[in-house]
This record gives C-alpha cells, sequence and structure tokens, in this order.
C-alpha cells in the first residue's frame, strides 16, 4: 500500500518489479491533478495487475463498479479532450472574424544587409546580433525569402 506518493512515484512503484499488489490513496485529487493523468494511472495500474483504491470516493478496481469506473474515465477524458479543442477552435475563428493577427509578429528584414553581411565573412549569428534578430529569422530569410510566416523586406 503507498500513501502520500506522486503519480509518478506510484506508477515506478506499481511496475511489476517491484511486486506491489495495491496502491491506496486517501482521495483521487491526492494521486493525480487532471483526468488524463489519473486515467495514464489508473491504465498503467491494470496493466501491472495492481489494484487501485480511493478511500474516500470508495473506488476499488478488484470490483466490477470500479472497473466500470476506469472505463467511465476514458470516455470523460476523450469527452473532455473533445470540449477543450472545441473551445480553441471556436475561440480561434472569433479572433479571425474579428481580424486579430495570430501566431508570432512578423519580422522586418533588409534581405539584402543580410547578403551583404555573410558576403562580407559574418557568422549567422553576427549577422543576426548586427541586425537586431534572431539566427532563425537570417537563416530563413536566407533559405526561403519571402516565406509566409515571416515578412522579409
Amino acid at each position: 500500500m503507498l500513501f502520500g506518493t506522486s503519480l509518478a512515484d506510484a506508477i515506478d512503484i506499481a511496475s511489476p518489479a517491484m511486486a506491489v499488489r495495491s496502491v491506496v490513496v486517501p482521495k483521487l485529487g491526492d494521486l493525480a491533478r487532471s483526468t488524463r493523468d489519473l486515467l495514464v494511472a489508473l491504465e498503467e495500474f491494470q496493466n501491472s495487475n495492481v489494484r487501485f483504491v480511493s478511500q474516500h470516493e470508495g473506488i476499488d478496481t478488484s470490483t466490477a463498479a470500479g472497473r466500470i469506473f476506469v472505463e467511465n474515465l476514458g470516455l470523460i477524458v476523450a469527452f473532455e479532450h473533445a470540449i477543450i479543442q472545441e473551445r480553441i477552435l471556436t475561440g480561434l475563428d472569433r479572433a479571425r472574424r474579428r481580424g486579430k493577427r495570430l501566431g508570432r509578429p512578423p519580422v522586418d528584414l533588409d534581405i539584402e544587409a543580410v547578403r551583404r553581411l555573410r558576403s562580407e565573412g559574418l557568422s549567422l549569428r553576427k549577422v543576426a546580433a548586427r541586425l537586431g534578430c534572431s539566427t532563425g529569422v537570417v537563416q530563413r530569410a536566407l533559405t526561403c525569402p519571402g516565406a509566409p510566416h515571416r515578412r522579409v523586406v
């Protein structure tokens, strides 16, 4: 039995090599902070033939009621994920309709200055420092000028 253990510790201890037969927690919230984490832990326990008991909620995976709880939890996790995804997409659509610019801000960069500095023998890092941008912006400007995610002048 385990009391007061973190989720990662509980999963590690419940491995077949440790020969643990039961994991007991006072409340579900003591084991995992999210539904998804709880489901991952319960599946790990199930794969390791480890019984899980939550005293406060009266859940015991060695009983039929406990096993159906785990099955229902899987459905709840999938539902929760779908709702979050819908909310994100709705929010993005609303922002686009309002004309909000999404993503990273564009970087104005003089491509000729980049080419000139590179031809003078400066490294990507030194060119970026001199022009006040990142090395990634300089590299993208050289390899794919006019890339859609960056505005290169």
